[in-house]
Formats: C-alpha cells, structure tokens, sequence
C-alpha cells in the first residue's frame, strides 16, 4: 500500500479539482486534474518533488489565472 503525500494532498485540498475522460467508450481512462493559482506554484512543486519535471518538464493547460494540471503521472509515479 502506497503512502499519501500530505502535502501534495494539501496542495489539492486547497485547490479546484476534478475527473473527466476523453471517448469514454474507447478510452476508460479517468483523469485527475487540479486548477494551480500561479501564487501557488512554487507550493505545488515543493509538494510533486523534481520527478515530473525531469525529461522535459510537463504539459498544461494555461488559463488567465491558474494552470490546470493532469495528475495521472504524478500519482501513478
């Protein structure tokens, strides 16, 4: 059994979350994602460590105040 982050649950406590799937009859994948007010950046990457940003860094959606971030990657690593 794997052990919770508490800060990373923290960050996605404090932050807007939620789910959705893309073609949910070809693709069941559930998605994660999380809304980061750019205040709070430095906090989430404190919280996600230096694994999701090696070998590139990752993709975002940019909004005009916050960056929504798929979790998938960062949970499962």
């Amino acid at each position: 059994m794997k052990e919770v982050n508490a800060d990373l649950y923290h960050v996605l406590n404090e932050n807007e979350t939620g789910l959705y799937t893309q073609e949910f009859h070809k693709n069941k994948t559930v998605y994660a994602y999380v809304h980061i007010d750019f205040s709070d950046l430095e906090d989430f990457a404190e919280a996600v460590g230096t694994y999701p940003f090696e070998e590139g860094g990752m993709k975002v959606t940019m909004f005009e105040r916050t960056i929504c971030i798929d979790l998938n990657d960062i949970i499962e690593g």
